[in-house]
């Protein structure tokens, strides 16, 4: 979709605060479901606030958009379709682990999770609720349950094959809750064809950004030109140590905490990037239908191309600022209205060669500590 797209997005995300946390994993063990051997265990309802939810008060955004024409692929473990909170908003989906079959169900959790935070409905008794809920959900298996304790892996091949599949299915937003750990062709390829395509790719940075622990590689596709690559912070705004970080990231969203839905129509609290991915695949939705409904559409005016190495400087700079404004605002629908006023001006601002950067501090000028000589007004005669 172009820099213009990312910008805005940017915008919304990191100066609304809308976007989310991901799905960590259980922390011990799981307990076997019956039916689902060694499958995430759904456990008792947390007794823990909604805090994210409570602060973007998604609300005030539905009358604007609330996503129904659009389509969001949730590529992580597939999605319970079965979850009271979103029963008729989950489509059957696509097994890429195995190349057949669908992807509506889920063992690990993280999908359903992920799906939680974007088309979660209301539902009595819990304050959850995904910020998109009247979007379909594409659900993408991409990866398998892992032996108990084990970390999640993907294949590249497989990943592939889930992105083809949902581009094929011709989806608006890729969500991709999980990271390679290191560059692959193929993978770049799918991205560039979808992005070809018009679909908007957003990434999870990954969890593997604890630099004690010897970590933070970089994560793809969130490294790839052109996708919203998303980190994940604590409620007080600082980063979340395992969250990826570096040149890569486009948006910054909180990551701790997280209530959100879990498989076996249950409820669970959650930290990491790939829910944060949902969330800011959630508002991507909704700021898509947003300018497509009834509103001049600014995209077509635009030449969509992989951003310069200083475009993504500028854009990397303007982030860095719009991030210290993080906890200071949650007017979700006044920045809606505002992108979507400021979509349909942008492209003269392009046509005039105008990019987003921070303006040049203005130069110090100090005042000597001595005073000059006088200057005489009239010659003394």
């Amino acid at each position: 979709m172009g820099a213009w797209l990312r910008t805005m997005v940017g915008i919304l995300v990191v100066l609304a605060g809308v976007a989310l946390p991901i799905a960590t994993l259980p922390a011990g063990p799981a307990r076997a479901a019956p039916g689902d051997q060694n499958c995430a265990n759904p456990g008792p309802p947390p007794e823990v606030p909604a805090w994210a939810q409570e602060m973007l008060a998604p609300q005030r955004v539905w009358p604007l958009s609330r996503g129904a024409t659009k389509t969001v692929a949730v590529l992580g473990s597939g999605v319970d379709a079965g979850h009271p909170q979103l029963r008729g908003h989950v489509n059957p989906g696509y097994d890429a682990t195995t190349g057949s079959g669908t992807g509506n169900s889920d063992c690990l959790g993280l999908g359903t999770q992920v799906a939680g935070v974007i088309a979660a409905q209301p539902s009595a008794g819990t304050k959850l609720v995904g910020i998109a809920p009247d979007v379909t959900v594409e659900p993408v298996r991409v990866v398998a349950q892992p032996a108990i304790g084990g970390d999640v892996t993907v294949d590249p091949v497989v990943l592939v094959r889930g992105i083809n599949w949902a581009v094929s299915r011709h989806v608006d937003v890729l969500c991709v809750a999980v990271a390679l750990y290191a560059a692959d062709a193929r993978v770049a390829a799918a991205v560039r064809d979808a992005q070809a395509q018009g679909v908007v790719v957003v990434a999870a940075v990954g969890d593997k950004g604890d630099v004690a622990k010897g970590g933070n590689p970089n994560p793809y596709p969130a490294s790839y030109p052109g996708v919203i690559a998303v980190s994940a912070l604590l409620p007080n705004g600082s980063g979340w140590p395992g969250s990826g970080h570096g040149f890569y990231v486009t948006v910054a969203a909180p990551g701790s905490a997280v209530l959100t839905l879990q498989r076996g129509q249950g409820l669970t609290t959650v930290d990491g990037t790939g829910v944060a991915a949902g969330f800011v695949a959630g508002s991507v939705a909704l700021l898509l239908e947003g300018i497509s409904g009834g509103r001049p559409d600014p995209l077509p005016a635009l030449n969509p191309k992989t951003p310069t190495a200083a475009e993504q400087e500028q854009a990397q700079a303007w982030a860095d600022s719009a991030r210290l404004a993080l906890w200071l605002t949650g007017a979700v629908a006044v920045l809606v209205v505002a992108v979507l006023a400021v979509g349909a001006a942008l492209p003269r601002g392009r046509r005039r060669r105008w990019r987003p950067a921070l303006a040049k501090a203005p130069p110090d000028r100090t005042e000597p500590q001595e005073p000059g000589p006088p200057i005489l007004l009239f010659d003394e005669r």
